[in-house]
């Protein structure tokens, strides 16, 4: 394997401005300016939680320059601690201190390439990569990125034993997350019954409340927090695809349109463009290695990127390999459902400017172009 500095210096450096991005938008909230450092506004409200001289301006400004420093853990530290303050103060619950501290400064790579004196390296990278789980989408979204880039590079082929195992533990993740049967990321996203209620007015909401009323036990609660499923022509339609196959797990979700809406095609968004770069990653890896990849993979990774990252690619291009990928999969898909496959890319492109990263930056670092 490469030496673990030079590969630490292959690692995109989007993680600095990404995380302090996102730690600004939580902190000022709709005064959150994407890509803008706002060091004075946000130094202010940090030293309100955590006294003076709390950080120094010069390192928060400086991960918003084109090329940031890799960030010091204490720096850092201060912003999960400024959020636990925040969040005490409220009394809006806990927070996991390690938080800013993963995002910006670990990932799964990275721990990977922690010592050992083990005479057998790879099975101490396979425990620790079972030990590992991101704190967020967005931790897992940063680790596919890293992977994806490492297995870009010219040192991928003295690092192949990690690429395998980083690759094959997000993608079981993603897939334990998203997988249709059991998946664990369904009780984390709003009901349908919450996304009505949203929607309605206050004399809607009060002829509502005064029907369920009459249930007991009362169902009010049971309702809003009601995990949300998607749904399927019927239990053979079902998708079961395994965790080396889960971008066509989550591709497949596009057939319940109603289920891909508010914070449900969000997080859908991100998973998806997270399981394309692992997909890429996996293809490199198998080309490197002489191994045969599956004869779809090379098709759903065109695919996918062009909907996802090149943004202003010839869109005739694009659905010619829908097609394929229908065809291929014996599938016809509604308008509706192509729709949100544009809406994938819509999505994921905002929520990438709101924390300062367009959405070509994201091609660049993976192709080594930056």
């Amino acid at each position: 394997m490469s030496s673990n500095s030079s590969l630490h210096k292959r690692l995109p450096l989007v993680r600095a401005r990404f995380g302090a991005s996102h730690f600004k938008s939580f902190l000022l909230g709709n005064d959150h300016v994407p890509g803008a450092h706002q060091a004075r506004q946000v130094l202010d409200l940090m030293e309100s939680f955590l006294g003076p001289e709390c950080l120094d301006a010069r390192t928060w400004r400086s991960w918003f320059s084109s090329k940031p420093p890799r960030p010091r853990t204490d720096a850092v530290e201060a912003l999960d601690r400024c959020v636990f303050a925040m969040k005490c103060a409220a009394q809006q619950g806990s927070w996991d201190l390690n938080f800013y501290k993963e995002m910006m400064t670990g990932g799964l790579v990275r721990k990977l390439l922690e010592p050992t004196k083990s005479q057998t390296p790879e099975s101490v990278m396979s425990l620790r990569a079972g030990a590992y789980s991101p704190l967020s989408h967005w931790h897992l979204h940063l680790d596919a990125l890293d992977v994806a880039t490492l297995a870009e590079g010219k040192e991928a082929r003295e690092c192949m034993a990690l690429l395998q195992i980083a690759i094959a533990h997000l993608t079981e993740v993603l897939h334990e997350q998203w997988n249709v049967t059991s998946g664990r990321v369904y009780t984390t996203l709003s009901s349908d019954f919450a996304l009505s209620w949203a929607e309605k007015s206050e004399e809607e909401r009060t002829q509502c409340q005064m029907v369920l009323s009459r249930f007991r036990p009362p169902v009010f609660d049971w309702f809003m927090k009601r995990p949300p499923r998607p749904m399927f022509d019927s239990e053979l339609h079902t998708p079961e695809f395994t965790s080396r196959h889960v971008h066509k797990t989550l591709l497949r979700l596009i057939e319940d349109v109603g289920f891909l809406r508010a914070d449900r095609l969000q997080a859908w968004s991100l998973a998806l463009a997270s399981s394309t770069l692992l997909l890429r990653a996996q293809i490199r890896v198998d080309q490197k290695t002489a191994v045969s990849s599956y004869p779809s993979d090379y098709l759903y990774v065109s695919f996918l990127e062009r909907i996802l990252f090149q943004i202003d690619d010839d869109d005739e291009e694009t659905l010619d390999l829908l097609q394929e990928v229908q065809r291929r999969e014996g599938c016809s898909w509604s308008p509706f459902s192509i729709e949100k496959l544009f809406e994938a890319r819509s999505v994921y492109e905002h929520q990438l400017l709101l924390h300062g990263i367009p959405v070509r930056s994201v091609e660049t670092i993976i192709s080594s172009r930056n």
